[in-house]
């Protein structure tokens, strides 16, 4: 079957926008995170109910049920944030609903007392996520994330935060011991 692959530079990005609804769902994701919309609902317009998220510490979430919380614990703690998108690839069989994008971004994060235009930390980050008809009515334009793999030099936090901070944890704290 053909492949259609969409190629975005980060310029491209800031001056056209997303140009499938794979991408615009990443712009609206995006828009959530930097402006703190994880703190209203309950994640199910960007993520399946089933989602698989990945992070860097080898830890995997199951669902938007423990996405949402994650996130909340994770970006509550920073004055603010910004996502410079430098490259997006997306990978789609003509005539399928899913696609696959691959990321490469840098994660600017601002921390209490930061008023500042200069980020306290701004972190590479790769993000890959495989997207798909939503399973949800608020589905942003009728896909949501599936399945995400997500990896970010959180060390570059490590003299800012406690070595306990949710960042730094290698074990989800939304499943009971001895789940799997």
């Amino acid at each position: 079957m053909p492949i259609a692959a969409y190629i975005v530079t980060g310029e491209d990005w800031s001056i056209k926008g997303p140009q499938t609804p794979a991408q615009e769902l990443l712009h609206a994701y995006g828009r959530a995170v930097d402006n703190y919309g994880y703190e209203q609902g309950s994640g199910l317009q960007f993520y399946s109910k089933d989602v698989v998220f990945h992070n860097q510490n080898n830890v995997d979430y199951h669902g938007a049920s423990q996405m949402w919380p994650w996130m909340k614990q994770l970006f509550g703690q920073f004055a603010k944030m910004r996502h410079d998108i430098l490259r997006l690839t997306e990978v789609k069989e003509e005539g399928a609903e899913s696609s696959f994008l691959t990321v490469q971004m840098k994660r600017n994060i601002w921390l209490p007392g930061n008023t500042s235009d200069v980020p306290d930390v701004s972190a590479p980050m790769a993000f890959f996520c495989r997207t798909g008809p939503g399973d949800d009515p608020q589905a942003v334009g009728g896909l949501q994330m599936t399945e995400v793999w997500i990896y970010w030099d959180t060390a570059l936090l490590a003299p800012f935060l406690s070595q306990d901070a949710v960042v730094f944890r290698t074990k989800n704290p939304f499943e009971s011991e001895g789940a799997s």
